[in-house]
């Protein structure tokens, strides 16, 4: 797990905008987004600064963890702007691969981040941002440890659950670490607008610094496609369901997702179509998809050859398995033909008379018997 600068703040001498965050090579663009919209709903005006507003995010197996505040309150050195007027900022640690490990939670170490991406830019004229700057936080002394998931917490990505100033907070955001989905929450919130407006991705969770008329309050909130910027209620990848469609486009006659459609229709259905002409219905094969116009059992005239070359695989191992075990029957039948302790050697005598006349039996010498006797005996015997 590494720990990176995330700063959204404004330089001396241009407007706010995210200094210091994640290339696509360790973070998605979707969840970087995520992150920086979330953060700037924190610092939208500086009304409600006077104290820190603490915000977690876990989208995707990314955290991003961190405060809104004054510059002021981090480094006077950067607290104003060249007009000059207070500027307010959001300080925090974005944390890839996260693997349970307890998060900082102390002033010196944001302040530290905070040094770190202004000092070099600060003063510029030029725009300049900063990616993938890797923060040491093992000096600090106090963290946030996961614990045991709270379940009055809310992961529903539809509604905004309010709480009341009375409650734990920092227990909630430590089961917020343990919450096997995404999850987000601010705590010591002043303004209900900074979690609840579409533009700013509005969190699951937050703690107000207002007291409620209840314990807790759902707000059902609308999101704003990054796509088409308009506020929608379904989402998928990051879009709205209607951007998703035009993003990934879908044959009219197949359904496939493809984006070499012409007229709605993609590669193999034009083609199709050229050949038969457009007043035949196209159907698909169940198996492979593929259009055709002449369907047998709902597959085309490809799976069909395939079917049939595996069914006549099927018969020949048959026949071959059937076949040795004719074999082996056999050549086990004729073993124990020639074996002395046959047990079924009684089968054999009934098959052949001639093994028990008497005059093929070679007559013992038994003192008491009469030759009659020992044909018998012999014959019992044998």
């Amino acid at each position: 797990m590494k720990s990176y600068a995330f700063v959204y703040s404004r330089t001396k001498n241009h407007d706010y905008r995210l200094l210091a965050g994640l290339s696509e090579q360790f973070c998605p663009s979707s969840v970087s987004k995520v992150f920086e919209n979330r953060a700037h709903g924190l610092v939208q005006t500086n009304e409600g600064l006077g104290q820190p507003q603490w915000l977690l995010v876990k989208e995707k197996g990314f955290i991003l963890y961190g405060m809104a505040c004054m510059n002021r309150d981090l480094d006077e050195t950067y607290s104003m702007d060249k007009n000059p007027r207070p500027i307010r900022c959001f300080v925090g640690m974005a944390l890839t691969d996260y693997d349970g490990a307890p998060i900082p939670n102390e002033m010196a170490i944001f302040k530290m981040v905070f040094r770190i991406v202004m000092s070099p830019i600060f003063e510029s004229y030029t725009q300049k941002n900063l990616k993938d700057v890797v923060v040491d936080v093992s000096n600090a002394s106090s963290f946030i440890y996961p614990q045991p998931f709270i379940t009055s917490l809310n992961t529903d990505y539809h509604k905004c659950r309010l709480f009341s100033t009375n409650v734990d907070a920092n227990a909630l955001v430590a089961s917020c670490l343990s919450c096997q989905h995404d999850i987000s929450i601010a705590t010591n919130v002043a303004l209900r607008k900074s979690v609840l407006t579409p533009l700013f991705n509005p969190l699951m969770n937050a703690v107000m610094r207002e007291c409620l008329s209840s314990e807790i309050e759902d707000v059902v909130v609308r999101h704003m496609c990054s796509s088409c910027g308009e506020d929608k209620d379904d989402f998928k990848e990051g879009v709205c369901l209607d951007c998703y469609e035009k993003l990934h486009p879908k044959c009219q006659n197949c359904g496939r997702e493809t984006k070499d459609l012409e007229q709605g229709l993609c590669n193999n259905c034009r083609r199709v179509q050229s050949v038969k002409g457009e007043n035949n219905p196209i159907q698909y094969c169940e198996h492979c998809g593929n259009g055709s116009y002449h369907l047998q059992d709902g597959l085309c005239e490809k799976c069909l050859m395939d079917l049939a070359e595996e069914q006549k695989k099927l018969k020949r191992k048959k026949y071959y398995i059937f076949s040795g075990f004719i074999i082996l029957f056999f050549l086990i039948a004729i073993g124990l033909k020639k074996c002395d302790n046959n047990p079924f050697q009684r089968f054999y005598l009934k098959s052949d008379p001639e093994r028990i006349q008497p005059n093929n039996i070679e007559k013992p010498h038994y003192n008491g018997f009469s030759s009659e006797q020992d044909s018998v005996f012999q014959i019992v015997n044998y």
